[in-house]
């Protein structure tokens, strides 16, 4: 085999390889979309954790990003966030927060995307 034939297999390696996993990680991201639709206010942190699994990021101090936004539809306006859980998405730049209270039930949810 040539040097170039040899680096033109290698790059179609890399190109497919490359798509599978961000074929898995657009598929993890839509159940993660999916479990997240699922969360209720006023359900426990546990139920958050069982639904969605461990989050990708945990605020406890200010700012805390559900403390900064309005009430969205269907939500109480209730105590203030105590800590806020972060899921990231996969393809697109995406992100689900979910904030709990001091009791550890959920007051705030959100899915953010940005394009």
């Amino acid at each position: 085999m040539t040097g170039a034939r040899v680096a033109l297999m290698a790059l179609a390696l890399f190109v497919v390889v490359g798509a599978l996993l961000l074929m898995r990680r657009g598929g993890i991201a839509f159940e993660k979309g999916a479990r997240f639709h699922t969360i209720q206010y006023g359900q426990s942190e546990k139920t958050v954790f069982d639904l969605m699994g461990p989050p990708d990021d945990t605020r406890t101090a200010s700012p805390l990003e559900c403390n900064r936004q309005p009430v969205k539809a269907g939500g109480p306006s209730v105590a203030p966030c105590a800590k806020e859980f972060t899921y990231y998405g996969g393809l697109l730049p995406e992100k689900w927060v979910i904030g709990v209270d001091a009791q550890s039930k959920v007051v705030f949810k959100y899915r953010y995307v940005s394009f």
